[in-house]
């Protein structure tokens, strides 16, 4: 056998292994496992109260290519569910492959949970890369939930891939550029530690107040122009005798001297 690392070739004998083309569809779809974005996608159906219905798409994993064919589908049965008790169970694709001829198969199975009459888990499944030397590996694609004896919820649990042309018309869909408010920032740092605002040209800008200045309103509950309105009491020390005055809150101030009431004045009153 002429041995290649070259795969898109002829070389004068078959040299591309399956493991080769895994390794490609990796660096194309990701390493990941994914649903494709053709046919019905693997959309599921409840056919009848322990049967789940699976139609035509196809999906990746481990770099794997598997399609269920157009038009086809395939019956997943669950097992019935107990009465006064709930379940989660996974409905799996599952791939073998022989360890002697390296043939490989694929199949959908039930992942069954365990059955509870609190909160059920979902079951455990065993995370397998087929790249490095597995021999299964389940791609979960849909949570069933169990209540009692009825199927009450099928969730999907993949995600599917965008499509090139997909990629394109929402690449294509993207503003080149940076408009709007934010236009000014786009391209360069701002001044260190100012504040932001809206300039007149409805722009983002940098201020005058800087963090510091913003740090001293931390804290702050209310308007503070109303709290220093609010704050009327002022004392003061004459060389012989202590005045103050005091806003009563009843529309009243009064004039105090030395401890003793010596005038009180109405709201708006001139001294």
């Amino acid at each position: 056998m002429i041995v290649s690392e070259v795969v898109d070739t002829i070389v004068g004998d078959a040299h591309v292994t399956c493991e080769q083309i895994a390794d490609i569809n990796q660096g194309t779809y990701g390493e990941g496992d994914y649903v494709l974005p053709f046919g019905r996608r693997l959309e599921a159906q409840l056919i009848t109260s322990n049967k789940v219905r699976i139609f035509d798409g196809g999906m990746v994993y481990c770099g794997v290519r598997d399609v269920i064919a157009v038009n086809n589908y395939h019956d997943v049965t669950i097992e019935n569910g107990s009465q006064s008790m709930k379940r989660n169970d996974f409905i799996v694709r599952r791939f073998t492959k022989d360890e002697v001829t390296h043939y490989g198969q694929a199949e959908f199975i039930t992942v069954k949970g365990t059955a509870t009459d609190g909160t059920p888990e979902d079951p455990e499944i065993e995370v397998t890369d087929l790249r490095k030397g597995a021999l299964v590996h389940d791609m979960p694609l849909y949570r069933v939930k169990l209540e009692g004896l009825n199927i009450v919820a099928v969730e999907p649990l993949y995600n599917v891939l965008i499509s090139m042309v997909e990629l394109q018309e929402t690449l294509a869909g993207k503003q080149d550029i940076i408009t709007g408010g934010a236009s000014t920032i786009a391209t360069k740092n701002l001044a260190a530690k100012r504040a932001l605002i809206s300039n007149s040209g409805g722009k983002v800008a940098v201020a005058s107040t800087t963090a510091m200045e913003l740090e001293y309103l931390h804290g702050v509950k209310s308007n503070v122009q109303t709290q220093i309105d609010n704050k009327n009491n002022l004392r003061c020390r004459t060389t012989t005798h202590m005045v103050a005055f005091e806003w009563t809150g009843d529309n009243k101030f009064l004039i105090i001297v030395d401890n003793t009431v010596v005038a009180t004045l109405k709201n708006g009153t001139n001294i």
